[in-house]
């Protein structure tokens, strides 16, 4: 089974799905924050909903639901939860709600943040946080998003190593854990603009880890006419 994971989309999707369809996928799941920074937060949710057997609930998802103040947010991610909740339709919001802080799919679990209090949305940027995260997983593999940056994390018995994959295969020891973050579609932050996403083949047990180059100048257009910040215009240019 052929997996594809994608995460952290911020209203910028199309090109990820296209390069999907190239590849011999059986499933593929959203691991949250669909909406948030980019301006085409409907069709996003729409284009994921049809294309994913499962989403898992993200911070930009639930604040565009809660009761809170955009300005309290922040520039850019207050103006993208504003644009959230100008475009999506009643039935989108209420979805929303309904959505799930954890998941699973073919053994793996999947989760936005961190399994310690998921709903808190914590970052896991390094070791010391991966020690806090692996007290709660139970399975072999953790898929995770949140921080727009592709890190492995795995654990041997007591040690926990940290790596940041290159491009290609990587093979995972089925005697070991792993927490393994699928990085971001829409706003990559490890100062590589591509597009970003995992694919996770059960029989072979790796994961590849896929960039896929699109039309910034476009999107950062789109992005303007909508109103967007101005710095997530700028940064999706620069993978930042």
């Amino acid at each position: 089974m052929r997996i594809a994971l994608i995460s952290d989309i911020h209203g910028n999707l199309e090109a990820v799905v296209k390069d999907i369809d190239t590849r011999q996928i059986d499933e593929t799941v959203c691991l949250g924050d669909i909406v948030g920074y980019g301006s085409d937060a409907r069709e996003c949710f729409e284009l994921t909903e049809a294309r994913c057997s499962l989403i898992i609930m993200g911070n930009h998802e639930l604040f565009t639901v809660l009761p809170v103040a955009t300005r309290d947010l922040g520039g850019a991610p207050g103006r993208g939860i504003q644009r959230a909740r100008e475009t999506l339709t009643d039935k989108q919001l209420d979805q929303i709600t309904r959505l799930p802080s954890t998941g699973e799919i073919a053994g793996s679990t999947l989760v936005h943040a961190s399994l310690n209090s998921p709903g808190d949305f914590q970052h896991i940027i390094g070791v010391g946080h991966a020690k806090k995260h692996f007290q709660f997983q139970e399975t072999p593999l953790c898929f995770n998003g949140h921080t727009h940056s592709p890190i492995i994390f795995k654990k041997e018995k007591k040690r926990i190593d940290l790596c940041k994959p290159l491009d290609g295969i990587v093979s995972l020891n089925p005697q070991s854990k792993y927490l393994i973050n699928v990085g971001s579609v829409g706003q990559p932050r490890d100062n590589e603009p591509a597009a970003c996403y995992v694919i996770y083949d059960t029989e072979k047990c790796a994961v590849s880890f896929e960039r896929v180059t699109y039309n910034i100048e476009s999107a950062q257009r789109r992005f303007k006419m909508a109103g967007m910040h101005p710095s997530a215009i700028s940064r999706i240019a620069l993978g930042q």
